[in-house]
């Protein structure tokens, strides 16, 4: 991506957060997921410019709705609000 826009990373750093499962889960698909295990993860790949991260990809994945924040424009504020 940062070649596509004409830029040069000084380095590309990953962060990850993981949420608990405030209680015990079951999907049609996957199955049964116990309460304190893990229920959403998010993580970020950040292309750093300059000392500071200037391109950022981020996905969340949830068990259940519940267990993190909607993504949308302020996810990140989002997340961290709910942490």
């Amino acid at each position: 991506m940062a070649r596509a826009l004409g830029a040069e990373l000084d380095e590309i750093r990953e962060h990850v957060e993981r949420r608990p499962l405030g209680e015990t889960i079951t999907t049609a698909t996957m199955g049964t997921f116990e309460k304190g295990t893990q229920g959403a993860a998010r993580f970020e790949v950040r292309g750093v410019i300059g000392g500071a991260p200037r391109i950022v990809i981020e996905h969340v994945t949830r068990i259940h709705p519940a267990c993190a924040p909607p993504t949308g424009r302020s996810r990140r504020a989002a997340w961290a609000r709910t942490a």
